[in-house]
């Protein structure tokens, strides 16, 4: 017999916390969600993240398209993006925004 739905995206969560995908943060928002009262609370900060995200990475890539790249800028996206990531729990891309950031900042230092 098939597992339930629920069941299936328990295990699913489960294995991206496992591997470094979602963070604590994701973890205590799912067990905090109220099914009754506020069922589509997390779907609907996903369904955000998802959307300004990628908006975001779209800026990004105009940025990094143009032969001088505005490093201010573009630490600024990495700054939304990060700020983004951490609101729900994504791990993997607010880390990657955190290297590339400091990444940004080196080389403006470097420039100066």
């Amino acid at each position: 017999m098939a597992a339930s739905p629920l069941n299936q995206l328990n295990s699913h969560i489960s294995n991206m916390y496992n591997s470094g995908l979602l963070d604590e943060h994701f973890m205590e928002m799912w067990r905090l969600q109220d099914g009754e009262e506020s069922p589509d609370f997390i779907a609907g900060l996903v369904t955000t993240f998802l959307t300004d995200g990628d908006q975001i990475f779209n800026e990004l890539a105009q940025l990094l398209e143009r032969p001088f790249v505005d490093l201010d800028a573009l630490s600024n996206k990495l700054v939304q993006l990060k700020g983004c990531s951490s609101s729900v729990g994504a791990r993997q891309v607010r880390l990657a925004c955190v290297q590339l950031f400091k990444f940004v900042s080196q080389q403006k230092n470097r420039d100066e």
